[in-house]
């Protein structure tokens, strides 16, 4: 059982620990733009990223570039494009071609097919072939399991993790995800720490 020793110990670690990186990581600023034609869901989608799911009510008020196909050249500076395309209409033309012209520059671009699940029986997404994007999803900006499900964890495949606390900070729906991850990389860690230096006390030439 550990002693009043062992415990000023673990005490003395936390306070040595330098929790400025963190913190400099955390106030990063990650810019997402939302593009699409009015109706498509880019403020249904916006404000989705800004609520907290842990907490029911919570919302931030992180701001976002969220423009029409015809200011799409305003997020060209985005870190993050997502292009919202109602999934009811039959052609994506001048979307399709922002899109490429975006991959085309390196840009990270994420489709968003939204109200999917408004599609009639048997009516397919047209011109669905073609998009130059990194991801295309198709869903509902409106279905918090969806996005929990397919959107976090796209969107975290195209943000550097580095900028994972930034993101978690700025948009609330990302936090859970985010702080698992940073909960598995420090598990792992300290499991290799731990094999490598019971490794080391029991072979005599590495003691």
């Amino acid at each position: 059982m550990p002693g009043l020793k062992d415990l000023s110990l673990i005490w003395q670690n936390i306070r040595e620990v330098d929790l400025r990186p963190i913190r400099d990581a955390a106030l990063l600023e990650v810019k997402i733009g939302l593009v699409g034609e009015p109706g498509a869901g880019r403020h249904t989608l916006a404000d989705q990223m800004r609520l907290d799911p842990a907490r029911a009510g919570v919302q931030t008020r992180t701001p976002m570039a969220i423009v029409p196909l015809n200011d799409a050249e305003k997020v060209g500076g985005a870190d993050l494009i997502i292009v919202m395309v109602d999934a009811t209409r039959s052609e994506y033309q001048r979307e399709q071609a922002l899109v490429g012209a975006w991959t085309d520059k390196g840009k990270k671009v994420l489709v968003f097919f939204n109200k999917y699940d408004l599609l009639q029986e048997g009516q397919v997404v047209g011109q669905w072939v073609g998009w130059q994007a990194a991801k295309v999803l198709y869903g509902s900006a409106l279905d918090v399991d969806f996005l929990k499900r397919e959107f976090v964890p796209a969107v975290l495949e195209l943000v550097p993790a580095e900028r994972y606390m930034a993101l978690g900070r700025q948009f609330p729906i990302f936090r859970i995800p985010i702080a698992r991850d940073l909960i598995g990389d420090t598990c792992f860690s300290n499991t290799a720490y731990a094999v490598s230096t019971g490794v080391a006390e029991i072979v005599p030439v590495l003691d």
